[in-house]
């Protein structure tokens, strides 16, 4: 079992006995990608799961640029269909971008407009990553200029930034919330519903063990562990 967090520097050979197979994921999934790993494995014991993760833009990239990716989870589908076999990805979960602040919510910040104020620190994902992308939706919806702070490469950088007190509050996923004791969620209004949906997809035809991944994800099994990290299912 192995994990990458931005770039694989190299792949070392499969075993004679092991299948290895290169599974690139959107940083929101590394939670429950990590723990689907482990049940994948548990349940395929001639295959080893390597993970990059990283956003879902800078993936893109990399796999355009001749990554050796076997599977891609994307955190939007305008990124999932930057690469090729986007025609064969399927939706196997969904987010909700919501507003994240400090745990306690120190400045008692209770809406949307309160972005706004003076003397607040805002942190978003950066305009072309999918987070980014929903935060920018999200303040169109409600006719808002926003002037982020400072902008993050993925929604983990967003997370941590209000976790330790450098940012009071910003946009990033409902998940990212769940899953860190540090942060609370600003509901956002009833009349703003943006959802994000995760497309996955195999990169690699020639390896069958993507595919098998990929069922296992879909799979009752699968969508239990992503329901555990907070996801929707689609």
């Amino acid at each position: 079992m192995a994990a990458l967090t931005l770039a694989i520097a190299g792949c070392g050979g499969a075993t004679n006995d092991t299948d290895e197979l290169v599974v690139f994921a959107a940083a929101s999934l590394t939670n429950s990608f990590r723990e689907i790993e482990t049940a994948f494995e548990t349940t395929h014991p001639d295959i080893s799961v390597t993970l990059n993760l990283a956003g879902s833009s800078q993936l893109a990239t990399q796999i355009t640029d001749g990554a050796p990716a076997d599977v891609f989870a994307a955190a939007d589908t305008v990124t999932m269909g930057r690469v090729d076999h986007a025609n064969t990805a399927q939706i196997f979960a969904r987010n909700r971008p919501q507003i994240l602040v400090p745990s306690g919510n120190p400045l008692g910040l209770g809406s949307l407009d309160d972005l706004t104020d003076d003397g607040i620190t805002l942190v978003v994902c950066a305009p072309e990553v999918p987070c980014g992308s929903y935060a920018e939706m999200i303040f169109a919806a409600a006719n808002l200029d926003i002037h982020p702070d400072s902008w993050e490469p993925n929604a983990a950088g967003v997370v941590t930034k209000i976790a330790s007190g450098e940012a009071d509050v910003g946009i990033a996923y409902a998940t990212d919330a769940l899953a860190n004791p540090d942060i609370d969620v600003i509901a956002l209004p009833d009349s703003i519903d943006i959802a994000a949906d995760y497309p996955i997809a195999v990169i690699a035809a020639d390896n069958p063990s993507a595919q098998a991944f990929i069922d296992f994800v879909l799979s009752p099994d699968g969508q239990a562990i992503l329901s555990r990290f907070g996801f929707e299912t689609p």
